[in-house]
């Protein structure tokens, strides 16, 4: 395999308005630090290439990230599997293009892609992708009062004003959290509710509506039951 190389001069960040600057680093970091993990490459020398980006993202990075799994088989015993996976906080079985919302502990990359390798061993794990939280907001309210897993996810692509996208989501009263990823989508949002009538009608319906969103996929959480 070839050698990545990656140079950024401080000139060039430099040129980036305040207002777009956070996204862009944090975006460089988690770039930076994949090719490292894919490359094989010592990760301490992307710090010395570009230590202004890790000064200014590390604090702000929310402890979090998700692998959207598709499974093969019988989903309980699964999901009993992954849950002994260390470094996985939760395992939510979904209807849509996945089958498994993954949440882990850790958006450090190479600790992420440790346990993503630990997923793939499981049987019956067909495919994963895997996305890093960048940034959050959450309605604290319902994260405290919701012992259950989300009655839904929604995956969100979004041109333009992607804080403006997650202050919006954070309005809607059955929001439990929102995290702006990079990859196919853009943010990735879990909601709760009294019903899935109430939740579709008080929140995912006016994703849509959201100045910004192009497009939007909703994934139903569902609870598998173990065969004998």
């Amino acid at each position: 395999m070839g050698h990545l190389k990656i140079s950024l001069q401080e000139s060039h960040l430099s040129m980036i308005s305040g207002h777009h600057r956070s996204p862009f680093l944090k975006l460089l970091q988690i770039g930076l630090l994949l090719a490292s993990v894919v490359f094989g490459s010592d990760a301490d020398k992307y710090h010395a290439v570009c230590p202004i980006y890790f000064r200014e993202t590390m604090s702000k990075s929310a402890s979090t990230s998700f692998v959207f799994a598709n499974a093969k088989g019988e989903l309980g015993h699964i999901v009993t599997q992954l849950k002994r996976v260390s470094n996985i906080e939760s395992v939510t079985p979904v209807t849509g293009r996945f089958d498994l919302v993954i949440r882990l502990k850790t958006n450090e990359p190479i600790k992420a892609f440790n346990t993503v390798e630990k997923i793939r061993s499981i049987t019956g794990i067909t495919s994963t992708q895997t996305a890093f939280s960048i940034e959050n907001v959450s309605n604290a309210k319902n994260r405290e009062e919701s012992s259950e897993p989300p009655l839904a996810y929604a995956l969100v692509k979004v041109k333009g004003k992607f804080r403006t996208v997650l202050q919006k989501l954070k309005s809607f009263p059955n929001l439990v959290e929102a995290h702006l990823i990079p990859g196919e989508f853009d943010v990735v949002a879990s909601f709760n509710g009294f019903s899935q009538d109430e939740l579709m009608e008080n929140s995912v319906e006016k994703i849509s509506r959201i100045n910004g969103v192009t497009a939007s996929e909703t994934l139903i959480t569902w609870t598998p039951t173990n065969r004998p």
